[in-house]
């Protein structure tokens, strides 16, 4: 995320930048009350994180795309973003396995149209796409860590 808002440049690389009120459609967002979150099966648990994985998987690429017409030069960003998107590729596959092997449904990755890049999209609203993913995927991340957690600790008893 620092690297990323390293070559943004203002407002995004100001300390203490919040993009709070910005919002992308068909992002999805990893923040569940605390009682939500508990009363999650271990199905419920798991699709969602596919979900929302399978649509960051999507996001990414364009993500790339767009931060190479923005900083051709920015070659540890780039590479990251593209890194990036493989390690989400394979927790996608990762998720679908174990899925499948407690036996629950692994449903079809269709999913609501992606944004597709634009040679007349202003910058500014590809910064803000680049920064709301890459905000939002660290979000599920650290979800991703509590769910399976939690899975796991549930699973023992």
């Amino acid at each position: 995320m620092t690297i990323q808002l390293k070559y943004q440049g203002s407002p995004f690389s100001h300390r203490g930048f919040s993009a709070d009120g910005l919002q992308l459609p068909g992002l999805p967002v990893a923040a569940a009350s605390f009682w939500a979150w508990r009363q999650l099966s271990a199905a419920e648990r798991l699709l969602e994180n596919l979900r929302a994985y399978r649509v960051y998987s999507a996001l990414l690429p364009l993500v790339a795309e767009e931060q190479t017409a923005l900083n051709p030069t920015a070659l540890d960003l780039l590479k990251l973003l593209r890194e990036t998107h493989s390690q989400i590729r394979q927790l996608v596959c990762n998720l679908t396995g174990v899925m499948r092997d407690l036996g629950l449904r692994v449903p079809g990755a269709a999913g609501q149209p992606l944004p597709s890049p634009e040679v007349r999209t202003p910058a500014w609203e590809r910064k803000v796409r680049g920064y709301l993913v890459c905000v939002g995927l660290t979000a599920w991340l650290e979800r991703t860590v509590r769910d399976l957690t939690f899975l796991k600790k549930k699973h023992r008893q």
